[in-house]
């Protein structure tokens, strides 16, 4: 799951979350961060959200349109997992080549399950 998207599961209620408010993600993304996840959310996947000022203080955030998240928020959920699907593949056998420039055939069966060969 993507840091902006921790930030976001806290602004789903469409209710003012005080800056404070954000120190439970403290193990998970870097609070220092917080304006740059809100960019993040604004212009990745379209939120709108309002910064809340003191003077020139930003004090808290809100999520204008937490019903259009919920829909990229389900989708971030899935979309890892078809990924890691898609991407997963095998790696090659490395073939040792032998000093007069032919090559030997490397036998890739195993005895055991610790991987010592037969």
């Amino acid at each position: 799951m993507k840091q902006y998207m921790k930030v976001l599961e806290l602004l789903m209620t469409g209710n003012p979350v005080q800056k404070n408010e954000f120190d439970v993600l403290k193990n998970d993304v870097e609070l220092y961060r917080l304006s740059a996840y809100m960019w993040d959310i604004k212009n990745k996947i379209g939120g709108n959200i309002k910064s809340i000022k003191n003077g020139k203080t930003v004090i808290a955030y809100q999520l204008l349109n937490p019903n259009d998240m919920k829909q990229h928020f389900t989708k971030q959920e899935e979309v890892p997992l078809a990924k890691a699907a898609m991407t997963k593949t095998e790696t090659p056998t490395p073939i040792p080549h032998i000093n007069d420039g032919s090559v030997a055939l490397l036998d890739t069966s195993f005895d055991d399950d610790n991987g010592d060969p037969v």
